[in-house]
C-alpha cells in the first residue's frame, strides 16, 4: 500500500476556516480524513500540508511512527503551531486509514474502550458562532443555556466578554458577572458551567485550538480510550452546512457521545458540498456572523 496524493481540503465554517486532509493511497476507495484547522493561518497550514505531502508521497501509510519522524524531523527548522497542525492533521489521516484497513473502529488502535461513553459539554447555541461570539443579553443567555439543558448536556461553556473586549474594569466584570448569572439561573444548579476567557484577561493570550467536526471525533475516539478525561467539547450548529460537509458517526444521547461503530474516525467528507462554500480570508470578524470578510482563491 502507497500513498499518492495528500491534499488540504478548506471549507467556510462562518467564523472560521475547516482545514480537512485527505490522504489517498493506492487502494481502491481507501483513504484517510484528518483535521488541521487553525484559526487565521489558512493559506500557511494548507501550504505546509502541502509542503509536508512530498516527504510522504510514495511511501506506506501503515508506518505512522516513521511518517511522523520524516516529517518532524526533515524541516531544518522545528516546527510551531502552523506546522504542528498540518503534521497533526496527517496523522490523523494515517490513523484513520489504518483503522480502516482493519476494519475496526479508530479507539480499537488506541487500547480499546476505557469507558462506555464520552461526557459532552455544550455551547451557547449549540455552538453557533452568533450565539457564542456576539450575544451579550442575560436573557439570551439563559434561555440558550436552559435549551442546553433540555437538550440533555449536564455541562456547558461560557463566554462572556465581548470578542475584541478585556476583563480589566469593573465595568467588564460587571458584566461578565451578570452574563454568567443568567446562564446560571437557565441552566440550572445541576448542571456544571465552564467560563471561557479566551485570553481576555491581563494575562497572557493563549491560543486556541478550535475544534471542526473531524477534530472532534478524533478527540471522542482518544477520550473513550484514555481513563483521566473528564469531558470533551463540541459545537453542534457553528453552520448550517456542517453535516452537508462532513458525514460522521457520532451518537449523542443525554450529553453523552457514544462509542462510533464505522471503521476509521468515522467521517466521510463530501467534498462536493465542501466546493460549495469556498473559505473565507483569515480575517478576525468584530462583529455580527452576516458580515463577511472578502473571499479568497482557492487554498
Amino acid at each position: 500500500m502507497r500513498i499518492v496524493s495528500v491534499e488540504p481540503v478548506v471549507v467556510n465554517a462562518g467564523m472560521r476556516n475547516w482545514i480537512f486532509v485527505v490522504v489517498r493511497t493506492d487502494q481502491d476507495e481507501l483513504e484517510g480524513i484528518g483535521e488541521a484547522t487553525l484559526e487565521f493561518q489558512t493559506h500557511a497550514v494548507a501550504g505546509a500540508v502541502r509542503d509536508l505531502a512530498d516527504l510522504i508521497v510514495g511511501r506506506d501509510p501503515r508506518e505512522i511512527e516513521r511518517l511522523w519522524q520524516i516529517m518532524i524531523r526533515h524541516p531544518f527548522f522545528k516546527g510551531g503551531p502552523v506546522t504542528m497542525s498540518a503534521l497533526g492533521g496527517i496523522d490523523q489521516a494515517l490513523h484513520d486509514i489504518v483503522a480502516k484497513d482493519q476494519g475496526v473502529p479508530l479507539y480499537r488502535l488506541l487500547g480499546g474502550l476505557a469507558r462506555d461513553r464520552v461526557r459532552l459539554h455544550d455551547h451557547l447555541g449549540g455552538g453557533d458562532s452568533t450565539a457564542v461570539y456576539d450575544e451579550d443579553s442575560p436573557k439570551v443567555f439563559a434561555e440558550r443555556a436552559a435549551a442546553s439543558r433540555q437538550a440533555g448536556f449536564t455541562a456547558l461553556k461560557i463566554l462572556p466578554v465581548g470578542r475584541t473586549q478585556g476583563l480589566n474594569d469593573a465595568r467588564g466584570i460587571s458584566n461578565a458577572v451578570a452574563l454568567v448569572a443568567a446562564a446560571r439561573e437557565g441552566a440550572g444548579d445541576e448542571a456544571e458551567s465552564m467560563i471561557d476567557f479566551h485570553g481576555r484577561t491581563s494575562a497572557a493570550a493563549t491560543i486556541e485550538i478550535p475544534l471542526g467536526p473531524v477534530a472532534t471525533m478524533v478527540n471522542v475516539h482518544l477520550a473513550l480510550a484514555t481513563p483521566n478525561f473528564l469531558v470533551q467539547e463540541i459545537m453542534r450548529a457553528d453552520v448550517p452546512w456542517r453535516g452537508d460537509v462532513v458525514h460522521d458517526d457520532l451518537t449523542i444521547e443525554a450529553g453523552y457521545a457514544l462509542p462510533p461503530t464505522r471503521a476509521g474516525i468515522g467521517v466521510t467528507l463530501d467534498e462536493a458540498a465542501a466546493a460549495a462554500h469556498p473559505p473565507l480570508g483569515s480575517v478576525p470578524r468584530s462583529g455580527s456572523m452576516a458580515t463577511a470578510p472578502p473571499r479568497i482563491g482557492k487554498a
